[in-house]
């Protein structure tokens, strides 16, 4: 049996920009979005096992994950039977994670996590992977998933997540993510986002890259999620951007320094820097 050994981190990300825009037939949302890359990260040892055959189905064990969903059904296990149904070979797949990125909090560390593992396997046995893979992993892994996969440090991102244009790496900027006490579960949140009805597609992505370029003072970046769910209350330092995260229930403070910051917030404070 032949076993190869991979460590490395899965980073989070942040949405600088969240337009949540349409609803499709099958359930999906349509979105336009800036993601971003973020120091903050998991660790993550793997171990995959193949060319036996002994191994006639696909096998995942992950250790790390007890306290935080049930077994069986993390994204990481969920990749791996998607790939290997994919491309019909089976392995056994042994992980160990260091779980940083929260969870519930919006920074994607889920969809981060299963990337990870997707882009081992797919280094493993291929050199590349087209749109069409995307898209399929976009429906069955995860909608944030494809950004993690394509390498961009930062990407407009747009329709089910499957679209992604890769913008210019930032210069240094760093910050701090702000996480309150209470988590927001991503499908409560576009339930209620459906509820009180979406919004109209507001900034092209275009529009969106020009302001990514420009300095931070004058970003004007805006997240749907703000309607349903609000972000932590802190002060904002001038010239600094803020603004709640994915659905939430995280905020991201960012700057060309490190702002000062209010040490009297109830919840968790990670400083971080722009990949």
């Amino acid at each position: 049996m032949k076993c190869q050994t991979e460590l490395g981190r899965a980073p989070a990300k942040v949405n600088l920009h969240l337009n949540v825009y349409g609803k499709r037939p099958d359930g999906y949302h349509e979105l336009i979005s800036v993601f971003q890359k973020i120091s903050l990260a998991d660790e993550i040892l793997m171990k995959v096992y193949h060319d036996d055959s002994s191994i006639t189905i696909p096998e995942a064990y992950v250790t790390g994950l007890e306290n935080l969903v049930e077994k069986g059904h993390d994204s990481m296990t969920k990749a791996i039977g998607f790939w290997c149904r994919r491309f019909n070979i089976p392995i056994r797949v042994e992980i160990v994670i260091n779980k940083r990125i929260p969870s519930g909090s919006g920074l994607g560390g889920a969809s981060s996590d299963a990337a990870f593992v997707l882009l081992v396997l797919n280094q493993l046995f291929f050199k590349q992977v087209d749109q069409d893979y995307m898209s399929a992993v976009a429906l069955e892994v995860g909608a944030d998933v494809p950004f993690f996969l394509s390498g961009a440090h930062a990407a407009v991102v747009e329709g089910i997540g499957d679209v992604i244009t890769p913008l210019a790496k930032p210069k240094n900027f760093f910050g701090y993510v702000l996480l309150p006490k209470k988590s927001v579960a991503t499908s409560s949140a576009y339930s209620r986002l459906d509820e009180i009805g979406l919004c109209t597609r507001v900034l092209d992505g275009a529009e969106l890259a020009n302001m990514y370029s420009s300095p931070i003072g004058t970003w004007r970046f805006a997240n749907d999620f703000a309607r349903v769910t609000l972000p932590p209350e802190v002060r904002v330092p001038d010239n600094a951007f803020y603004s709640l995260t994915g659905s939430g229930s995280a905020g991201i403070m960012l700057n060309s320094v490190f702002p000062p910051f209010a040490a009297d917030f109830d919840g968790q404070v990670f400083p971080v820097l722009l990949l």
